[in-house]
């Protein structure tokens, strides 16, 4: 498989006190050759499955606003994809999994507002919260219909099975110590809603 990908980005300083950031990112998933290999009857082949091929162009733009020397707030919306792995789409898992050449791309629309504070010249407070829905979400299903010399019982499967969203807030210091030495501690707060389709990938 081949992944490639390419991004663009700019800013603008817009007086003293706003600064604008548009950007984009073009990535591109080709499989160039995928083989599997079936037992059925003590009889063994070897196959080609289905090639996988998909592309994204995920836009994004942040706007930071400078409240005084210590203190900068911001606003992100970006769009963002996951490629499903070549793991996810073609492996069977030891006998336990069911590949899925047809897995598409998680597709992902993220709001984000928060808050840098310079404490001091060492130490930074960080502050956020978050929103993210996504689309074509990607799980691993139990108990899928076996196929024959690929999975015979216990079977699973990775699928697309709908609408994802996680809101939630974030806080972090981080201390920067010497030139050598920084740290950073945080605490993460999610929210998570699965919103099932009717009809998940087979």
């Amino acid at each position: 498989g081949i992944t490639q990908s390419i991004g663009l980005e700019h800013s603008w300083q817009l007086g003293d006190r706003y600064t604008w950031i548009v950007g984009a990112t073009y990535d591109k998933n080709t499989v160039k050759k995928a083989e599997y290999r079936r037992t059925v009857s003590g009889v063994t082949t070897i196959g080609e499955w289905d090639h996988y091929e998909s592309d994204m162009v995920n836009p994004q733009t942040a706007l930071y606003y400078k409240l005084n020397d210590q203190t900068t707030v911001y606003g992100t919306i970006s769009k963002r994809s996951n490629m499903p792995s070549l793991s996810d789409r073609y492996s069977s898992g030891f006998g336990f999994d069911i590949p899925n050449p047809d897995l598409k791309a998680e597709r992902s629309l993220n709001y984000e507002i928060g808050a840098e504070h310079k404490l001091s010249d060492s130490h930074i407070l960080k502050t956020a919260l978050f929103f993210t829905q996504t689309d074509d979400y990607i799980a691993r299903m139990e108990n899928v219909t076996p196929v024959a010399g690929i999975c015979t019982s216990g079977c699973s499967q990775y699928q697309n099975i709908g609408q994802e969203e996680h809101k939630g807030f974030e806080v972090s210091v981080d201390s920067f110590w010497n030139d050598a030495v920084n740290t950073s501690l945080f605490y993460t707060y999610i929210d998570v809603d699965l919103k099932k389709s009717e009809s998940p990938t087979a």
